[in-house]
């Protein structure tokens, strides 16, 4: 699963330090392993991305569930 972010001009720093926010955050669900956080150095720049394995689409879904039933994860989004 990758996530695909672009970030205003300025605000690179801004965005780093809250998807390291959220990583920490989600680890908390069952089944999060080991999310991974690139940029991109080449081509058009401002994009952040959020790489995560997963055992399965089942595996996936569970996660995705949690993260849909947790409050604080809509709360963390908001702070963007």
């Amino acid at each position: 699963w990758i996530y695909t972010a672009q970030v205003a001009p300025g605000k690179l720093v801004e965005a780093m330090q809250h998807t390291k926010e959220m990583i920490e955050f989600s680890k908390k669900w069952e089944g999060v392993t080991s999310p991974q956080v690139f940029l991109q150095s080449f081509g058009e720049v401002g994009f952040i991305h959020t790489m995560a394995d997963y055992e399965d689409l089942a595996s996936f879904e569970k996660i995705t569930q949690q993260a849909l039933a947790d409050p604080g994860y809509f709360q963390k989004l908001q702070e963007v």
